[in-house]
């Protein structure tokens, strides 16, 4: 199975994602900011990363996107997922993903354990 890395400063869905990923035999690390996440990065390598997009701890509430940029620069083999409650920034869906090299973008509001898994699957996929 991937390993995977779940970037969320909320500790309660940063669990729910976690226990989701490894009750389907992902091998799952976690991070709570950016810096953290950078760091776990920079001594293994991750077939795919979960990033919420504001993690609100960090200055302008907007470092998963600084994350989406680094990895679209610093690590090309890894996929990525964005999951958030909030709009993408004032683009659509699919600019978004675009721009910023995510497989796909998911709504937390309607957060389906089984589509999060499908997704994840898709990327791992993707990533072989």
């Amino acid at each position: 199975m991937a390993r995977v890395l779940v970037v969320e400063d909320h500790k309660e869905w940063c669990s729910i994602l976690s226990e989701d990923l490894e009750s389907a035999g992902y091998i799952v690390d976690t991070a709570y900011s950016l810096e953290t996440a950078i760091a776990h990065l920079k001594k293994q390598d991750y077939q795919i990363v979960v990033t919420d997009i504001g993690l609100s701890k960090e200055p302008e509430d907007a470092s998963g996107i600084e994350l989406l940029k680094w990895l679209k620069t610093n690590c090309t083999m890894t996929k990525a997922l964005a999951i958030s409650g909030r709009a993408v920034m004032g683009l659509n869906k699919e600019d978004f993903k675009k721009e910023y090299g995510v497989l796909e973008y998911i709504d937390r509001i309607n957060y389906d354990s089984e589509e999060f898994l499908q997704l994840v699957k898709i990327a791992e996929m993707q990533g072989k």
